[in-house]
C-alpha cells in the first residue's frame, strides 16, 4: 500500500475529529515531519517496506502537523484482535475513529488494498461507513461523488462495507484508535 493513501486516511481521521480543514501549510508541516519521507511517498508503501514501527510515530507526527496547536488527539494502536470486524467497530465513538488497513470490497468501489478511516457503525447488519481518499478521487471524476451524514456522531463518510461482503480482511498490526487526549 503507497503512503499516500495512509497520509489521507490520517488526515481524514483529524478532519472527521476537528471538524476542521487541514491548510496548505499544515498540510507540507505534516508531511515534512514524516520519518524518511522519501520512502513513504515513493510509492513503497506502509505494508511492505516501510517498517511497520515506525507508523507509530508517523501517526502523532502526523497530527501535529495537522494541527493548529489547540487539538489534542492521540493515536493508540490496538493488539491484533482488534483486526476482527465486530472488535475494530466496537472502538469508533463519538469520540475516536480507527484508522486501518483494509483488503476488499467496498459498497461503491471494487477490491481495495487500501487506508480507511472508519468514522461511523451501524448495527444489524453491522456497516462501517469510511471517509476513503479513492472513493473522493474516483467517484468525483465519475460526477457520483456523494457523502453521507452520520447523525448519531456528526460525521460524514463517503463509502462503506459490511460483515457480510464476501472476503473483507483488515490488516494485522493496522488499525490504530484517534481520539481526543482526555478520551
Amino acid at each position: 500500500m503507497a503512503g499516500n493513501c495512509f497520509i489521507y486516511a490520517i488526515a481524514n481521521a483529524y478532519t472527521t475529529l476537528t471538524g476542521t480543514r487541514i491548510k496548505p501549510d499544515a498540510r507540507d508541516k505534516a508531511v515534512d515531519s514524516l520519518p524518511f519521507p522519501a520512502l513513504f511517498l515513493k510509492s513503497i508503501g506502509t505494508r511492505e517496506k516501510y517498517d511497520s514501527t515506525l507508523l507509530d510515530h508517523t501517526i502523532p507526527a502526523l497530527l501535529r502537523g495537522f494541527s493548529s496547536g489547540q487539538e489534542k488527539l492521540i493515536a493508540e494502536r490496538m493488539d491484533n484482535e482488534y483486526s476482527n470486524f465486530r472488535k475494530m467497530t466496537s472502538l469508533i465513538t463519538s469520540d475516536s475513529v480507527v484508522v486501518f488497513a483494509f483488503k476488499g470490497p467496498t459498497d461503491n468501489q471494487g477490491n481495495l488494498n487500501h487506508w480507511l478511516c472508519a468514522v461511523a457503525v451501524e448495527e444489524d447488519p453491522r456497516v462501517v461507513h469510511t471517509a476513503c481518499s479513492a472513493a473522493f478521487v474516483n467517484r468525483s471524476r465519475t460526477g457520483t461523488y456523494v457523502e453521507v451524514y452520520h447523525e448519531g456522531v456528526g460525521r460524514y463518510s463517503n463509502d462503506s462495507f459490511s460483515e457480510q461482503i464476501k472476503h473483507p480482511f483488515v490488516f494485522w498490526d493496522t488499525v490504530f484508535r484517534i481520539g481526543w487526549l482526555n478520551n
